[in-house]
């Protein structure tokens, strides 16, 4: 760990929404970081079955993704490098210019140490 890293703790609901805001086009650099981004919060195959992390389809035909009452109050740690910080800083930046910043993120905004 770096002075430049900052460690946080996030929900699966709170990864499962940093997760689906990552985009799909970007500079080469830039989705490096957030392929090593993805990697580091993707769920490990010990959580999908510890917290029975599975597709569903919600009664409204919404397709998602749902788990245990364990999973809910479940929390990992992460580091995240300078770099890291930096994409997720501008993609933030980004989603807030655009008026679309989803308010599911604003406390992982925070956790990171961004400031609005």
């Amino acid at each position: 760990m770096t002075t430049t890293d900052t460690k946080i703790e996030l929900s699966i609901l709170e990864r499962t929404d940093l997760l689906s805001v990552f985009p799909a086009r970007e500079g080469v650099i830039t989705l490096n970081i957030f392929e090593d981004l993805k990697s580091k919060l993707k769920y490990t195959q010990p959580e999908i079955e510890e917290y029975e992390i599975d597709d569903c389809v919600f009664p409204d035909g919404k397709t998602g993704i749902k788990w245990n009452a364990k999973g809910v109050s479940s929390k990992k740690e992460f580091l995240f490098t300078k770099l890291e910080k930096d994409v997720l800083e501008k993609l933030f930046k980004k989603l807030d210019g655009e008026e679309n910043f989803p308010y599911t993120l604003l406390e992982v905004y925070k956790k990171i140490g961004l400031k609005a």
